[in-house]
């Protein structure tokens, strides 16, 4: 814990193609654990899996920031769960001071949902320096100031911003402020990795969890209840049979739902 500040070196860009390119960039150059990268806009945002990240100028947060996770490797696989807990816990903040009533849920792996809509995303990628120093960048994309119909057609009716959701304006300072003193509260948990409170955590806020669910991975899809997480963040899911099978990647999951 000692000596890591987050934020302590924030980097302001204008407009780039991706903060996490940026900050990897930074990395491999020397740059020290706690470094933030945020942008007015990217070309290239990066969701999971090579898919695009709308991040349109002035509309939302678009930052990355550099961590070097404890413990066994094997564990950074927590990272992204404990990064929904520090949004979670940071727009939350935001909106009890407005009193406003709206609950963030943590869908798997890392996605933030209001109103069943998709507020934002957490993107995680490791990267390791020509001395073999490892790090894991992290990206976070938050929704802040769209209206519906200023959305791209294709995701309008999946996506939502906290304008959208609430009718009130948050700056996308305000939210950062708020993201560093909530990440550095909670570093603890990955200095080592604490799969064990994570997941607790990370469980409290989980969208769809003892619900049935239907993951998609490649050309398969697979159903169960949602139950739990796994030892490296998978979910879990139980059949009918109560045998419980873990996934550790996905390309969409939906509520199976009954007539």
């Amino acid at each position: 814990m000692a000596g890591i500040t987050f934020g302590k070196r924030i980097y302001r860009l204008d407009t780039v193609p991706s903060t996490q390119d940026f900050l990897k960039e930074q990395f491999l150059q020397g740059e020290a654990e706690g470094a933030i990268a945020v942008a007015l806009e990217q070309t290239l945002g990066k969701g999971r899996r090579g898919r695009a990240w709308d991040s349109p100028a002035g509309k939302g947060l678009w930052m990355s920031m550099l961590i070097i996770p404890g413990g066994p490797e094997s564990l950074w696989t927590w990272v992204p769960l404990w990064a929904g807990i520090v949004a979670k816990k940071a727009i939350g903040e935001l909106l009890s001071k407005r009193q406003i009533q709206k609950e963030i849920m943590l869908k798997w792996p890392n996605d933030l949902m209001m109103d069943e809509l998709k507020l934002g995303g957490i993107i995680a990628e490791q990267v390791t320096d020509t001395k073999n120093h490892q790090a894991v960048v992290l990206g976070l994309g938050i929704n802040l100031l769209q209206r519906r119909e200023e959305f791209p057609p294709h995701i309008r009716g999946r996506v939502t911003s906290l304008l959208d959701a609430t009718d009130q304006e948050f700056s996308p300072d305000a939210l950062l402020e708020k993201l560093i003193l909530e990440a550095e509260e909670v570093l603890p948990l990955l200095k080592p990795v604490d799969s064990t409170k994570i997941k607790e955590e990370w469980l409290h806020s989980a969208w769809g969890l003892e619900e049935p669910l239907r993951i998609f991975s490649g050309d398969k899809a697979y159903e169960g209840t949602f139950s739990g997480l796994g030892p490296y963040g998978e979910i879990c899911l139980r059949r009918a049979d109560g045998e419980e099978n873990y996934y550790s990647s996905a390309e969409g999951i939906q509520r199976i739902t009954t007539s």
